[in-house]
């Protein structure tokens, strides 16, 4: 599952109302914006529609039953995209924007507030990995995007309380998808900007979130983003509280031929720091009784054998008070005509096969790799 936890996830919802709002911004230019779901909709190139909405101007605007989806149903996806991509299904139960000026907006095109709160919202996202890649196009990183709006947006604080978060993969030749999960989101973001002025104050934007992975065990997370950076700099800190490791297996189904059959976690934490380019750090990853299970494939060697192969090549212990004890090293070359959220996640991917596979597997892997140089 390629994203990198539940930041990442936060950030999708935060993501859509940026677009949202680079849209009114956009359209302010016309010193018209009609605040109903027909233009929203066309404006931003998704269905968009809610229950209820109130302006008090300069006070606040609140909007209740917010919708936001892709434009075709789940079902067509293979027939609308020529490439695989995100469908999204976002349903906020309230989104309220305090100390908020439309007028400012339309007069000025800027979009302040002095906080976003979202209240009670379930995000849905869902991708096909059967459809080739897309065409190459460099996907900027949150600064470059900011500065890049040619427009003010400066939020003061936000606020997200109460939201769950699906995110399901068809990985490549599957028929089942794998789905990751996080309920009871909390989060929290500060000095989301592109104005000069308020960047000389504060030259970050940071974001804490809090969430139950898979709806059971507690993680957190805090990513800060300079926003003086030329070169998109940031840093990512998260830790993870104790799970067994088979409650990982719906979100392996339909992306790995595989399931994880035994294994704990005791510790996982994580700090790293990126830009345009690149990112490095550290990942500690402490478990115990780690086991795979390949399944059966039609054309290829025997799954036993596949089976009694992979948990060779994979370390089945690294606990922190015995020799063989390992701290991954997270360095990645950065995809950039991929999102932020697959640069997190192959990211961590590094410092976790640092850690878990042998010193045969990187050797194997190590002359696959030259060989496809």
């Amino acid at each position: 599952m390629k994203r990198a936890g539940l930041v990442v996830l936060s950030l999708l919802l935060i993501v859509a109302l940026f677009f949202i709002a680079k849209t009114l911004l956009e359209k302010s230019k016309e010193k018209v914006v009609e605040f109903t779901s027909d233009k929203l909709s066309e404006w931003a190139g998704m269905d968009i529609s809610f229950e209820d909405f109130s302006i008090d101007e300069g006070r606040f605007l609140e909007v209740t039953g917010l919708r936001i989806t892709t434009p075709y149903p789940l079902e067509n996806y293979a027939e609308v995209n020529a490439y695989h991509t995100d469908w999204l299904d976002i349903k906020i139960g309230r989104l309220m924007l305090g100390n908020f000026s439309y007028s400012e907006l339309i007069e000025n095109r800027k979009f302040h507030a002095s906080i976003l709160e979202i209240d009670t919202a379930t995000i849905f996202v869902y991708r096909d990995k059967n459809l080739p890649d897309p065409p190459f196009k460099k996907k900027p990183l949150v600064s470059t995007l900011l500065r890049e709006m040619n427009a003010g947006i400066h939020l003061d604080s936000i606020l997200l309380r109460k939201i769950s978060i699906v995110y399901e993969e068809k990985g490549e030749d599957f028929e089942s998808s794998g789905q990751l999960r996080f309920e009871n989101l909390y989060a929290s973001g500060y000095n989301l900007t592109n104005i000069q002025d308020k960047i000389a104050i504060r030259s970050d934007f940071s974001l804490d979130v809090i969430a139950d992975l898979m709806g059971k065990n507690k993680i957190n997370a805090m990513i800060i983003f300079d926003l003086t950076s030329q070169n998109d700099h940031f840093s990512f800190i998260g830790n993870l509280e104790p799970f067994e490791l088979d409650i990982l297996n719906p979100m392996i189904i339909g992306v790995l031929p595989a399931e994880i059959t035994s294994g704990h976690i005791h510790h996982m934490s994580f700090d790293f720091t990126g830009n345009d380019t690149s990112a490095k750090g550290w990942l500690d990853l402490q478990y115990k009784n780690l086991k795979i299970q390949i399944f059966k494939d039609d054309n290829e060697s025997p799954a036993l054998l596949k089976t009694m192969a992979a948990n060779v090549l994979i370390r089945s212990n690294n606990i922190e008070d015995r020799d063989n004890y390992r701290k991954g090293e997270i360095l990645f070359v950065r995809n950039q005509d991929r999102f932020i959220f697959n640069y997190w996640w192959r990211s961590l991917q590094t410092g976790m096969a640092d850690i878990m596979l042998t010193d045969l597997a990187k050797s194997i892997l190590s002359q696959t790799n030259s060989k496809d140089d």
